[in-house]
């Protein structure tokens, strides 16, 4: 820059003013910063500028301008795209190409994966990298409703004229003209409801999705069916509720706190219960004369076992009572007669292949402890014993040898292993 020099002395020459000095430095901060030799390229930092990324809500207003002045440059070959240009337009990022360089620039990413499955091979957007197996061959309008679309001068180049035909994340359709980017926001009203929908409100169909929150008490009606929510207006799940009651078991024995919802109502003999203590029941069956055997449990206690209509055959079962008794029984008192049978019932001993059954005649209440034997052996397997099964021992055989099978060296404790 120029400098002008005041006549009248070496101050007036050699210092420029204050107010000078200012103007000066703020005029060199704003230049553009450039590397020395580095010649300025207008068309370089035209295309920088076209290649950053570009927010959505500007993008098809940036694409507009650029068509416009046919400053829009194809990305394959860096070279201004105009009015009379076969062009493409990518569906998911909407950047535009020459349709020539689009289909060159898929057949060679095809020819690349000639080793590929046909239905593996595709093709990626250049922009976005979005997969495609189809070739493009047609030149399409914007919102892709018309092909081989003619220019006309008081219309966007590349554009059908029409209302845009593409779809969106509604049910409404785009209110503006066939257009590059992507379509703008739906600015059409919906009705929103609050978390507890006590309130509505009017909103943009494209914030339908935005939750609200009023101010009240959510009031809906918790698990039990008995309280309702105290919490405000919220989203998601009210959760369970936090009030407990003093309730007794299905026997009627014990209380304790229940929480509301958790409970299961159960009416028994008059009575009703809520939860299982676990204890043997105890209330009187309907004849009269025994007690429920099964442990705390809803619903009615089961029929007397011994109850003349349960009991038609002898404790065996192999005949029936009216072959025995001249006369019916006439109350669960009555004993059951046996027959001359052998009783024959599974023992619990034995094993899958060779079952024990009871020996003694026809009998009433449990089998006698079981006579017959088994070989059994320690788990280390270095002792086998032949006995009787009422003669074994409650915590199995063991025997004195140390049991190397165990990561710790102990005294061999076996389960039984029958085997006969």
């Amino acid at each position: 820059s120029t400098h002008t020099y005041r006549r009248g002395g070496n101050n007036n020459r050699n210092h420029r003013s204050d107010d000078h000095k200012l103007n000066n430095a703020s005029r060199q901060s704003n230049r553009p910063h450039r590397r020395p030799n580095h010649r300025f390229n207008p068309r370089r930092n035209r295309r920088y500028n076209h290649e950053r990324e570009v927010p959505e809500s500007n993008q098809a207003t940036c694409l507009r301008k650029q068509i416009e002045s046919n400053s829009h440059e194809c990305m394959v070959c860096y070279d201004t795209i105009n009015a009379y240009c076969a062009t493409y337009s990518c569906s998911q990022c909407f950047n535009i190409f020459h349709l020539t360089c689009i289909r060159q620039w898929a057949q060679s990413k095809l020819e690349d994966q000639v080793d590929m499955q046909e239905s593996a091979a595709h093709w990626t957007c250049p922009a976005c990298q979005m997969p495609a197996t189809d070739l493009p061959f047609r030149y399409l309008c914007y919102c892709k409703a018309v092909i081989n679309p003619v220019f006309k001068p008081f219309i966007l180049p590349h554009s059908c004229g029409e209302k845009c035909s593409r779809s969106r994340d509604c049910d409404h359709s785009c209110p503006e003209p066939c257009h590059p980017g992507k379509c703008p926001p739906c600015m059409f009203t919906v009705v929103k409801a609050c978390h507890c929908g006590d309130h509505v409100k009017r909103v943009k169909c494209s914030e339908r999705d935005t939750e609200f929150q009023c101010s009240k008490v959510c009031g809906r009606a918790l698990n039990c069916g008995k309280h309702v929510c105290e919490a405000l207006c919220h989203p998601s799940d009210c959760g369970r509720c936090v009030h407990s009651n003093n309730l007794a078991c299905y026997c009627s024995k014990t209380k304790r706190d229940v929480s509301c919802g958790d409970e299961n109502a159960s009416e028994n003999s008059g009575s009703i219960g809520f939860w299982r203590c676990g204890a043997v029941c105890g209330r009187r069956l309907a004849c009269g004369n025994h007690k429920c055997p099964e442990l705390c449990h809803p619903l009615q206690c089961p029929p007397c076992s011994s109850d003349t209509g349960a009991v038609r055959t002898c404790p065996c079962g192999k005949t029936d009572l009216r072959k025995i008794l001249s006369t019916p029984r006439s109350s669960c008192l009555d004993p059951i007669p046996t027959c001359k049978k052998d009783c024959r019932k599974e023992l619990p001993c034995g094993n899958e292949t060779q079952k024990h059954f009871c020996t003694s005649q026809c009998h009433s209440g449990p089998c006698p402890p079981c006579q017959q034997k088994s070989l059994i052996m320690c788990t280390c397997r270095s002792m086998s014993e032949a006995m009787r099964c009422s003669d074994i021992p409650e915590g199995g055989l063991k025997c004195e040898r140390v049991c190397f099978k165990k990561e710790k060296s102990t005294d061999c404790d076996s389960a039984l292993i029958p085997l006969l």
